[in-house]
């Protein structure tokens, strides 16, 4: 028996500066308290950039930690904006059918989350049938996206 199951991607690894509790006033404290008369005291270029960046760099350390985190998702793109919608109504249904417990919640919640599925299957295929009758002579992009719709 043929697996023809790719494997899966790894995650993008992110890193960036985290501003989420970044205060400007206690950064600009701090950068003013730092003894930047040291940067002069070196004679080469290189080495008073290399010490100005080692000062700015521990309090912006101290004030923006760098965080490394996975990229859990990638955009879609047969997602359209009507989707969208669609799956907000569908989420706001939810939450109201979570808080009142009502049979008719759930019932309109149900039909509206088959109505997304169909949306999403009709969207993918016609992307896919797109992407194969834009690329009729190329067969390896042919088989890129028979890889895609076969592996999710």
């Amino acid at each position: 028996m043929l697996n023809l199951k790719s494997p899966k991607t790894r995650p993008a690894v992110i890193t960036t500066r985290s501003y989420k509790t970044f205060n400007p006033e206690a950064f600009s404290e701090d950068i003013s308290r730092v003894p930047w008369d040291i940067v002069g005291l070196f004679d080469q270029i290189d080495d008073q950039v290399f010490s100005f960046d080692n000062l700015f760099l521990d309090v912006l350390d101290q004030h923006a930690p760098i965080k490394t985190f996975k990229a859990k998702h990638r955009k879609s793109h047969v997602i359209t904006p009507e989707i969208k919608e669609l799956m907000l109504r569908r989420d706001t249904l939810q939450k109201l059918a979570r808080r009142t417990s009502h049979p008719s919640d759930w019932k309109s919640f149900r039909l509206l989350c088959h109505q997304v599925k169909s949306k999403i299957r009709l969207a993918e295929t016609e992307f896919f049938r797109d992407e194969i009758n834009s690329n009729k002579e190329n067969k390896t992009s042919i088989w890129k996206t028979v890889r895609r719709v076969l592996s999710p």
